[in-house]
């Protein structure tokens, strides 16, 4: 019994060695990789101005077996702003040694006289994945204004014009035709009967008005066979467009059997009669009085049946 707990005690002190031998070669890898393997980054100029662009170069040589991945627009660039980045196709040369570069335009608005940067590069090898920063690069923030200037400054007043161009607020455009359609919607849901009726009858009226102005004059003029034919004819072009019968193409007697109306067939022949037979008298003026009468009838009856629809 002593003798098996012996060797389990033994057994068990070995897998300890081995797993502790494991995570001491894992680590010696990893720092192996960061010795032989460190991102290089730079700015391209010594000093910069508040607002101004500049340049900021990253480079990471490395074994082409091993994946890296730069920083994107996601990244925190504190104490500086993304303006810009432009990215470079990875070169690998004859001793498989690969060079990945990018160039960040960057800006700050830091009024610190000095200011420092690194960035970081992940590392993806073998399942594993490493983090690696570049040195910490510095940079001069030049004053725009020198400090000895400052107690001496004047500020100079400028009450003149400037015109700035102004853009257009595309969401608000956006959100003012959401509700622009949405109020018509209602607008025509509620009340689209009644907005068409509206536009019907507004548009019977004005063509019984304008049929009037060119009608009447012939009812208050001496008439001659051609102005009683144009006369007839405006009447049976107005209508034709309030009733939609084609009168234009029938004569007298076709229309008088469509409207049955004794008064209308009399006075029909009348006109007929002056047109045809050369006969102008009083009748003839009575006749397209009538006509007149008969028109505004037929569109006074016409609104009757367009507001009761």
């Amino acid at each position: 019994m002593l003798y098996w707990q012996d060797k389990h005690r033994k057994l068990h002190k070995v897998v300890r060695i081995l797993r502790t031998s494991a995570l001491l070669l894992i680590c010696s890898v990893h720092f192996s990789i960061a010795q032989q393997v460190k991102p290089e980054g730079a700015f391209a100029k010594a000093a910069v101005k508040l607002g101004e662009p500049v340049a900021y170069v990253l480079v990471m040589r490395h074994p082409a077996d091993m994946e890296v991945r730069f920083p994107d627009t996601l990244f925190n660039y504190k104490p500086f702003e993304l303006v810009a980045k432009k990215y470079f196709h990875t070169q690998t040369d004859a001793s498989g040694i690969s060079t990945d570069s990018a160039i960040y335009t960057l800006t700050t608005f830091q009024t610190d006289s000095l200011l420092h940067f690194a960035l970081p590069v992940i590392v993806m090898r073998n399942g594993d994945t490493t983090m690696l920063w570049t040195d910490s690069t510095s940079i001069v923030v030049e004053k725009i204004v020198p400090a000895t200037d400052l107690p001496t400054a004047k500020l100079i007043p400028n009450t003149a014009y400037f015109t700035v161009n102004k853009g257009w607020n595309y969401p608000y455009i956006g959100i003012g035709l959401l509700v622009f359609l949405l109020l018509s919607g209602i607008v025509y849901w509620l009340f689209g009967e009644r907005i068409r009726k509206a536009f019907r009858l507004q548009r019977l009226r004005r063509r019984f008005e304008r049929f009037m102005n060119e009608y009447m004059p012939y009812t208050q003029q001496k008439l001659t066979p051609e102005a009683t034919d144009h006369a007839l004819a405006l009447w049976k072009s107005y209508l034709q467009g309030l009733q939609g019968i084609p009168f234009t193409t029938y004569t007298s007697k076709e229309i008088a059997a469509i409207l049955p109306n004794k008064a209308l067939e009399q006075t029909l022949k009348q006109l007929d009669l002056a047109i045809y037979g050369k006969k102008i008298d009083e009748q003839t003026v009575a006749a397209t009085l009538f006509l007149a009468d008969f028109a505004k009838q037929a569109y006074q009856q016409k609104v009757e049946e367009v507001r009761n629809a």
